[in-house]
C-alpha cells in the first residue's frame, strides 16, 4: 500500500495473479464439496426417488409384493420341509412299535393249536369228574403265554400332533392296529388269569374237591370265548400289519412263555 494512502474499513477482494498460460488459477473447492468426491470414490448413494406417473408408482408397489410373496413362498417350503421330516420320522417310529406289536400277536397265534387241544383236554377232565373219577394225578395245564402289547410311540406321537401329519392311509391303518392291540392286550391279560383258574386241576385229586368243579366249568367256558377272540384280532392284526408293509418276525423276548404245548401229564409222557 503506498504511503499516505487513507485506510478505509472496506477491504478489497485481491485476485489471484493469472497462470503462465494467461488464464486465472482455478478455483479452489469449499471443504464440504472435497470430503464428498472423497467419499464418492469409495461408494455412491443415491436418494430415492418420488414416482413421476402413476406407471412408476405400480411398477415400485409390484416389486415390493413380489419380493414379500417370494419370502412367504420360501418360508412355507422350509416349513414343508420340516413337517415333512416329522411326519417320516413319526412313521418310522410307529412302525418299529407296530413291527414289536405284530411279532408278539404272531407268537401268540403260534400256540393257538395248542390251546384248544388242551381245552378240550381240560373239557374231557371235567367231564370224567362229572362221573365221579376226579382229575389224575401230575397235571401240567400250562399256559397260552403273555406277552405285553405296547402302544407308547404311537400315543406319543398321538399327543404330540405328529399322528395328523403322516398320510391319511397310514393313519388309518395305524388307528385300526392300535385298536385292536388294546383289545388284545387286555383279553391275554383276561386269559392268563383265567388259565390260572384252570391250573387248579393240578392240586390233584387230594385236594380238589367236588364243589370247585363248577367254577371249573365256568372258567373253561371263559377261556375258550377268549381264546377264539385272541384268534380273530390277532389275525386281523396280522392283516392290517401286511397291509402296512410289515411282517412277523421269530420273537426274541417273551413275557410268559407258552406252555400249552407240553404234554398234560408229562410223567405219561416221559413213559416207564
Amino acid at each position: 500500500m503506498a504511503a499516505g494512502a487513507r485506510v478505509t474499513d472496506d477491504i478489497e477482494e485481491i485476485e489471484p495473479p493469472p497462470t503462465p498460460d494467461g488464464r486465472g488459477a482455478p478455483e479452489t473447492p469449499p471443504p464440504e464439496a472435497a470430503a464428498q468426491d472423497g467419499a464418492g470414490a469409495s461408494m455412491e448413494i443415491h436418494r430415492p426417488k418420488a414416482a413421476h406417473s402413476w406407471r412408476e408408482f405400480l411398477i415400485e408397489i409390484g416389486t415390493i409384493v413380489i419380493g414379500i410373496l417370494i419370502a412367504l413362498s420360501l418360508e412355507q417350503a422350509v416349513e414343508a420341509l420340516h413337517e415333512h421330516s416329522l411326519a417320516r420320522e413319526a412313521r418310522e417310529a410307529i412302525d418299529a412299535e407296530m413291527q414289536v406289536d405284530l411279532d408278539r400277536v404272531a407268537y401268540r397265534l403260534s400256540q393257538q393249536a395248542c390251546v384248544d387241544k388242551r381245552l378240550n383236554q381240560i373239557s374231557g377232565l371235567l367231564a370224567t369228574w362229572a362221573g365221579g373219577q376226579g382229575p389224575p394225578p401230575g397235571l401240567a395245564v400250562g399256559d397260552p403265554g403273555d406277552v405285553a402289547l405296547v402302544a407308547q410311540r404311537w400315543q406319543a406321537n398321538l399327543n404330540s400332533g405328529r399322528f395328523s401329519r403322516q398320510p391319511a392311509k397310514a393313519q388309518g391303518e395305524q388307528a385300526a392296529f392300535y385298536t385292536d392291540v388294546a383289545v388284545l392286550d387286555d383279553m391275554q391279560k383276561r386269559e392268563h388269569y383265567v388259565w390260572s383258574d384252570l391250573r387248579t386241576l393240578e392240586l390233584g385229586p387230594d385236594v380238589l374237591r367236588a364243589d370247585q368243579r363248577p367254577s371249573l366249568v365256568s372258567a373253561l367256558q371263559t377261556a375258550r370265548t377268549l381264546s377264539g377272540d385272541v384268534r380273530q384280532l390277532g389275525q386281523q392284526a396280522l392283516e392290517i400289519g401286511k397291509s402296512a408293509g410289515l411282517t412277523p418276525r421269530p420273537m426274541q423276548e417273551i413275557a410268559i412263555l407258552g406252555t400249552s404245548c407240553r404234554p398234560l401229564i408229562p410223567s405219561a409222557a416221559a413213559g416207564p
